[in-house]
């Protein structure tokens, strides 16, 4: 809330004014914002994504929204649209908004980027070699 404040506040300001987000009166650094609103938006992303394939099967919003909220916040409950007989992509979303979840989204993006695995240069691995030396 204090980042939507400052965003209007900062509207009718000089470009030039200094004004950093406080919150009770600690001074939040600009790259912990960042980090943040990409998390939201991140998980929002994944929410909306997740919700679009439910109701592509027939599930009203209301209903879709819930099961995958509660898929991805592990919180367990449901409207009773999750059952065993659910289409089994439906249990493939969810299960991987239980894993986006519990694992935290950005973690997890990451172990599956291509670059994780393949792509390491070797001068950067000798670099390292040589640090720890």
């Amino acid at each position: 809330m204090q980042l939507i404040r400052l965003v209007f506040y900062r509207f009718f300001l000089p470009r030039e004014a200094i004004t950093p987000l406080k919150v009770k009166s600690q001074v939040v650094d600009p790259e912990e914002v960042y980090h943040i609103m990409t998390y939201v938006l991140l998980y929002s992303v994944v929410l909306v994504f997740s919700a679009f394939i439910f109701m592509l099967y027939g599930i009203n919003s209301a209903d879709a929204i819930f099961e995958t909220s509660s898929a991805l916040a592990t919180a367990g409950l449901s409207t009773g649209v999750t059952s065993s007989s659910m289409p089994s992509l439906l249990k493939l979303v969810l299960c991987a908004d239980m894993l986006l979840g519990r694992v935290e989204i950005i973690p997890l993006f990451i172990l599956l980027l291509p670059r994780t695995w393949f792509g390491r240069s070797k001068t950067g691995e000798k670099r390292a070699r040589k640090d720890t030396a």
